[in-house]
């Protein structure tokens, strides 16, 4: 009944789409330059930048939008927090980027290329979860999607935690540690957005079952 009363919706569905597919293109990008020599991964850290800007202007646009348009498809807190989270996993990524970079880290903790393949696994998920949205149900492939990220992102706390052990334990360099914890937080933090994102998206699609 609920969803009979629905606009038919051609606009915000297929932008987050679009920011979904970014954010996949972000950490494949993102895990390309973890194992690059160091003349790729400059040019794959530049890339990730632009790919992380153009989120920010698709995730601009879908703010617009829910602030012009009467009728939208879901509740327009929903899109905008929606909106929030799904750029937050490309500017944590982004943030991942810079810093390896900035800091000029040349070697990765083990965990973090491990982090990385979940973290890519979850945004792969988070956007076959995204181009289901439209149909505003919460069916078998849906809860999959879900139960996957979920997964992802208990993988990447599981590391995370073990990494920083080992790394307070073994290292000696204070200046190398703070290196490396903010990065591995970093992409903590960015599979925890994807995990919040789906969350966000359950939260929708219960409303309409």
């Amino acid at each position: 009944m609920l969803q009979s009363l629905v606009p038919k919706d051609k606009k915000f569905f297929p932008l987050f789409q679009q920011a979904s597919l970014n954010t996949v293109l972000c950490a494949e990008t993102l895990r390309n330059a973890l194992h690059a020599d160091s003349v790729s991964r400059m040019n794959a850290h530049k890339r990730v930048a632009e790919i992380e800007q153009q989120g920010d202007e698709i995730t601009h646009y879908i703010l617009n939008e829910a602030a012009q348009t009467f009728l939208t498809p879901f509740d327009r807190e929903d899109i905008q927090e929606l909106a929030h989270t799904l750029d937050d996993v490309a500017d944590y990524l982004h943030g991942i980027s810079k810093r390896i970079e900035l800091y000029k880290i040349h070697q990765f903790h083990p965990a973090l290329l491990k982090m990385m393949d979940h973290v890519l696994e979850a945004c792969i998920e988070l956007n076959k979860l995204i181009h289901e949205m439209p149909a505003l149900r919460k069916t078998p492939s849906v809860v999959g999607y879900i139960a996957r990220i979920r997964e992802c992102e208990k993988a990447v706390d599981v590391l995370f935690d073990d990494a920083i052990a080992h790394l307070f334990s073994e290292k000696t360099n204070a200046i190398e540690i703070l290196k490396q914890n903010e990065i591995l937080s970093y992409m903590s933090f960015a599979a925890d957005r994807a995990e919040q994102t789906a969350s966000v998206i359950e939260g929708v699609l219960i409303k309409f079952s």
